[in-house]
Order: structure tokens, then sequence, then C-alpha cells
């Protein structure tokens, strides 16, 4: 399995974005975890850019306007199933499960 770490701050710039989606095509991540987005909100068309299509589940923790910050997450659910979401202030996790062997 391939994860993406990276504190990306921002992913407001055009330019930011089009440098993920490249570096998701290349490496065909499974896992996708960022932090200091510093965005809101995200659109569907977007997230979809970065998984490249496949069934991605996203999950984010919004951006503090005062703070900044912001984190994002995303798991390919062919190869996991969520079984719990946690986000707190300045953080969030995700509890998986693998589809193949139930490890958890």
């Amino acid at each position: 399995m391939k994860i993406l770490f990276w504190n990306i701050r921002g992913l407001g710039n055009a330019g930011r974005r089009r440098q993920l989606v490249e570096l998701c095509k290349k490496h065909n991540f499974h896992f996708i975890c960022l932090q200091e987005t510093i965005k809101e909100t995200f659109r569907s068309r977007e997230l979809n850019s970065f998984s490249r299509g496949l069934n991605f589940y996203w999950s984010w923790n919004p951006s503090n306007v005062h703070l900044g910050g912001g984190l994002l997450m995303g798991a390919e659910q062919n190869l996991v199933t969520i079984l719990n979401e946690v986000k707190g202030e300045f953080c969030q996790y995700l509890e998986l499960q693998n589809v193949a062997d139930h490890f958890t």
C-alpha cells in the first residue's frame, strides 16, 4: 500500500492542486493525508481528481480562520473499511479494517 503524508501549506493555489494531482497519478496512492490545507471545504470534483476516479472515502477538518491549518484524509475503500472517524480541534484519525484479512 502507498500512503502520501504531506504538509502541503495550502491547496487554494491552482498550481499546488495540479502538483498534487500529478503526484497522485504518478504514484497511485491508496491513502492520502494532508495537513495545512488552508481550506474550509472540498468539492467532489476536486477530491475525485486526487483519487484518480477510484472509490475513496474522504474526510476533512476545516481550516481555522485565525490559526490556519486544515486536514484532509482519503482512503481507498476497495482496500479498507472505515470503522470509526474522530475529529479534534487540531487532529483527526480514521480507524481502518483491511478488506483482505480484516486486520484493524
